[in-house]
């Protein structure tokens, strides 16, 4: 009489299934990083709106737009020069963002004698989203499982 057990398992669906788990991991992860995306570059356009009231003028908002990069998204500001503008009137988004200080001199940027306050836009539009993308990640991860066959 023998001593011992042997088992033989077949592991080839599980094999399998983590295999394809990645693919379905980053296409998901993917997706919840475009619905992320796109919803704060709504927020950020919406919002400069509303800071920049009567003074806006869409130049600054039509700048804000996403592109692809390194397996997800970038949300970038900026705006374009127009005509004769000097290089100061592409730092617009940054002057609304952060805001400027006082200069003394002839600084073209001392032109209006006064202070900015920052207006955030953007930063915020990310911050306001944080939560919302890491249970969209969540989600995706575990919908990739049980796309894969390794979840519940």
């Amino acid at each position: 009489m023998a001593d011992s057990i042997t088992f033989t398992l077949d592991t080839s669906a599980l094999d399998r299934a983590i295999a394809n788990y990645g693919e379905a991991a980053q296409r998901r992860a993917t997706e919840a990083a475009r619905v992320t995306a796109t919803r704060i570059m709504a927020e950020a356009k919406s919002r400069l709106t509303r800071q920049l009231g009567a003074y806006a003028t869409g130049r600054t908002e039509h700048g804000i737009h996403m592109e692809e990069a390194g397996g997800g998204f970038r949300i970038i500001s900026d705006r374009p020069l127009q005509g004769d503008e000097d290089f100061t009137a592409s730092l617009v988004p940054m002057f609304i963002e952060f805001g400027t200080r006082k200069h003394s001199g002839k600084s073209k940027s001392a032109r209006f004698g006064h202070a900015q306050e920052p207006r955030p836009y953007l930063l915020i539009s990310a911050q306001l989203e944080e939560q919302a993308f890491r249970q969209r990640l969540v989600d995706a991860l575990n919908e990739a499982a049980d796309e894969s066959g390794l979840g519940a």
